[in-house]
């Protein structure tokens, strides 16, 4: 072998050394204050009437102590922030954007482990596992994560007139399902109140048809908010 070919494969198995350890310091945490931290594995562990706490190669944190992780089966959010310290709850990035990254909530359990735990005889789509279809939080870049609600995405989507109008719209099928529930639910009392002996009458169904009839609206709610999140991640439109 010449000094060429000697000196090439060194090269190349320094190449496949780096591109190894590379893809093997894949796990993170980031935690509440900012701080950073890479390493090979992530661990997770909720001992019996004990904190729980993340394990990153030698390094140990309460669950609370962190923000944001990341193991094989993806990046997590935990929303500690958003519903106290004391409860454990925790968001799958389902989607990443351009401006903003889209977070569902998940179980934790079945994610925690370097495999899904997804158990033998389990039907195949496993309802525990994400849909994917679900936008319960999201946040900016790489900033902090909020629910996916109208007073958040107002603030933050504001910028998008598009954004808005969806939000909008969301806000306004919100209002007019509580709208009809409370008519319906109004109109089944009265009826079941005014009736000594209750029998199923025709007032007592409409008032049952205008209590489902917000389920009409679930799927279009859903929807806006999707739509709001897909306009503000669009890229802008440079006019000159």
């Amino acid at each position: 072998m010449n000094f060429a070919s000697y000196s090439k494969s060194i090269a190349l198995v320094c190449i496949l050394f780096a591109t190894a350890q590379f893809c093997a310091a894949q796990h993170y945490v980031i935690l509440q204050n900012g701080d950073s931290i890479t390493g090979v594995r992530l661990a997770y562990d909720a001992p019996i009437a004990q904190n729980a706490y993340f394990t990153l190669d030698q390094a140990r944190w309460k669950a609370n102590e962190i923000a944001k992780f990341s193991n094989n089966n993806g990046t997590f959010a935990n929303l500690s922030h958003i519903h106290g310290s004391d409860t454990e709850r925790y968001a799958l990035r389902i989607r990443v954007g351009r401006a903003a990254n889209a977070y569902e909530e998940i179980p934790f359990g079945v994610y925690c482990d370097d495999t899904l735990k997804v158990y033998p005889g389990m039907k195949k789509v496993n309802k525990l596992l994400a849909s994917g279809r679900q936008l319960d939080y999201y946040n900016i870049g790489d900033g902090p994560v909020y629910a996916a609600n109208y007073k958040n995405m107002m603030r933050d989507f504001s910028s998008n007139s598009e954004s808005v109008y969806y939000i909008e719209h969301h806000r306004k099928l919100k209002r007019m399902q509580v709208a009809l529930l409370t008519a319906g639910i109004g109109i089944m009392s009265y009826e079941f109140i005014r009736q000594d002996n209750f029998e199923f009458t025709p007032i007592f169904a409409l008032g049952t048809v205008i209590s489902l009839a917000p389920l009409l609206a679930q799927s279009p709610k859903k929807e806006d908010v999707w739509i709001a999140f897909d306009e503000f991640n669009k890229p802008k439109v440079v006019t000159e």
